[in-house]
């Protein structure tokens, strides 16, 4: 593991030894960021810029301090914490890939391009709002529970995870923003559905939740050919302006409604194979 701090000058190019110090304001000519090593944009840096052009890892990227820019197209895997900073430029349109626990600090700014929250049973924390204007994929491929926690995080694409195991569960709040398909499963976080744009629901939506709310505010929702369980938990649902096509309630949840619940298709109470645990619905 090793710091490289980016320096003013030389190409520009994330991959090039022109860029990069070991000091903070020292001499260019160290080696290339690579997955082990901590990044760090200062005030030292300029107000240059830095392009991810081909893809990239680093262990931790840090801007504190950077009046320049971020930008490139490129994808960049971070394996730890990420921090920008509001004096800064973020015009990066690549793959974020955060492969470990971290605190994402945004800075009111927006990624560009989509994010992976790569996770294995980790624990992501959001300090200030985090928007990001493309899709959002959340987990991977084993049925671990990973925590996301703190401020909002707002989806600008679409809301996806890998396979049907992962939960993700935590204080944040999910807010979808822009125009795509919501087709994760194992969500437990609050949702609100709050854009300008139009948002798909999947085939098979997964909810589940002990304190949160699943709630739209605007934007035109399309729930055909759908279905929408809710899996465990106590959730607070606030959705009357959606027709929903399907909709499940599984063994053992308590359902809130704290505005009417619509469906066109079927209602489907007690999925849970082998269960006898009730189905409380409250509210409206």
């Amino acid at each position: 593991m090793a710091n490289r701090y980016f320096v003013g000058g030389g190409t520009g190019n994330w991959n090039s030894t022109t860029n990069w110090s070991t000091t903070d304001g020292g001499a260019s000519g160290a080696s290339f960021p690579i997955a082990g090593d901590n990044v760090f944009l200062t005030a030292a840096s300029g107000v240059n810029t830095l392009t991810i052009n081909a893809t990239s890892a680093c262990l931790t990227l840090n801007c504190t301090g950077f009046t320049g820019t971020l930008a490139g197209s490129s994808q960049l895997t971070v394996s730890g914490s990420v921090t920008f900073v509001a004096a800064m430029t973020l015009t990066a349109t690549g793959l974020l890939i955060i492969n470990d626990t971290a605190t994402l600090t945004w800075g009111g700014k927006t990624w560009g391009g989509a994010m992976n929250l790569n996770a294995g049973g980790f624990t992501y924390t959001i300090s200030g709002d985090c928007y990001v204007t493309g899709n959002v994929q959340v987990g991977n491929s084993g049925s671990t529970t990973n925590n996301l926690n703190g401020d909002k995080l707002y989806v600008g694409g679409n809301l996806n995870s890998v396979g049907t195991g992962p939960i993700f569960t935590g204080t944040t709040e999910i807010v979808l923003n822009g125009t795509g398909t919501w087709s994760t499963v194992y969500l437990r976080n609050a949702i609100t559905i709050n854009t300008t744009g139009t948002i798909t629901l999947g085939t098979l939506v997964v909810y589940s939740s002990s304190i949160n709310t699943l709630k739209h505010v605007a934007g035109t929702v399309v729930t055909t050919s759908s279905t929408l369980r809710i899996n465990s938990g106590t959730p607070s649902i606030d959705m009357a302006s959606i027709t929903f096509n399907n909709f499940e309630i599984s063994n053992g949840a308590t359902v809130t409604l704290l505005s009417d619940l619509n469906i066109s298709g079927t209602l489907n109470i007690g999925v849970s194979v082998g269960s006898t645990s009730s189905v409380i619905i409250n509210g409206f």
